[in-house]
């Protein structure tokens, strides 16, 4: 029964037949969160249907016959599907109707679109925008993915520049990387602070913040000199709230309890004068070592609470004994 199959397909000038062992998928570069077995299977039933012609895949060349799939995945895994049912029928495994003549040739190969993409263009949006125009449309999984590979790469960038490059709102795209913008976050509030106890000027400080984050916004001096602003007044709030307690973490991931440092030789000593002076000195160094640890993640923030609460612990024990040690020796004296 003759079938549009029984003769070599005969491409454009602008289409390459290309064997299909030498196409590869590459997962880093694919912009869909999976593949659809269905959309294989329908396009595998449309290449045996007369009259219906799938789009011409499109792939990059990497290296000598070796091309990566740049659009078309679900069509070359389409073609495979084929000539793996055909191979069945030649093995007598395969079950239903006899499938219809094929050429070797093209049952082997598919034509293609080889394309020349530049070094610096991102391979993912760019399949990414092949796949908004045809095909399956893409969905939101698949949006969230590039989203996140998009802010990987441009880490700390405006979520606006990420969605303008997808074509979404704004307001979605912050979804997909809500955790990720909130590291970036934290990560440029821990740099400031480093480099501010260094006794970087603020322009210093950018300069730095810019070279570790090319993509990253916020280090601008007015940035930057807002943010020192802000911290500080957050200290002095903390400091005022009561001696001896920590500031409440703000970013929701905490308990919210303010943490008291407990010292069991405090109560055994009777200079009340001197040890309150004491106490003020090291309440006041707690407040500044704990100063922007609200930054931290939850389990970094509590090992470092179990630490200096355990350091000031064993601190003020070597003091209260070194005061009781020379408190004998002046009555001894005396």
């Amino acid at each position: 029964m003759p079938t549009r199959h029984e003769g070599l397909e005969i491409g454009d000038s602008s289409t390459t037949r290309l064997s299909l062992d030498d196409i590869f998928f590459d997962w880093d570069i694919y912009p869909r969160a999976k593949i659809d077995d269905f959309t294989e299977e329908k396009y595998c039933n449309d290449l045996f249907n007369n009259g219906i012609k799938l789009p011409y895949p499109k792939v990059e060349q990497i290296g000598e016959s070796a091309y990566r799939v740049i659009d078309g995945v679900h069509t070359i895994n389409a073609f495979k599907r084929r000539r793996e049912m055909h191979r069945l029928q030649d093995a007598g495994e395969h079950i239903g109707d006899p499938l219809p003549d094929i050429s070797d040739e093209n049952l082997n190969t598919v034509l293609c679109l080889i394309e020349e993409i530049p070094e610096d263009e991102d391979r993912m949006l760019h399949s990414a925008r092949h796949n908004m125009k045809h095909g399956k449309a893409l969905g939101a999984d698949d949006y969230k993915k590039v989203a996140r590979h998009l802010y990987t790469k441009w880490f700390g960038a405006p979520v606006t520049k990420v969605a303008g490059e997808l074509g979404i709102r704004w307001e979605t795209t912050k979804g997909f990387v809500a955790d990720m913008v909130a590291d970036y976050d934290r990560q440029r509030a821990e740099l400031i602070l480093k480099l501010d106890m260094e006794a970087k000027t603020q322009e210093e400080i950018g300069r730095l913040g810019r070279e570790k984050y090319p993509h990253g916004t916020g280090w601008s001096q007015e940035s930057i000199s807002k943010f020192l602003a802000e911290h500080q007044n957050g200290t002095a709030k903390a400091k005022k709230n009561g001696s001896g307690k920590l500031p409440k973490p703000d970013n929701g991931k905490g308990s919210g309890e303010a943490v008291r440092v407990t010292r069991p030789e405090e109560e055994e000593q009777p200079d009340n004068g001197a040890k309150k002076e004491a106490l003020r000195v090291i309440h006041c160094e707690e407040s500044c070592m704990t100063t922007g640890i609200q930054y931290l993640h939850q389990e970094v923030r509590d090992t470092y609470l179990r630490a200096l609460t355990k350091l000031t612990e064993i601190t003020w024990a070597k003091e209260l004994r070194f005061r009781e040690k020379l408190r004998k020796s002046e009555n001894t004296v005396s």
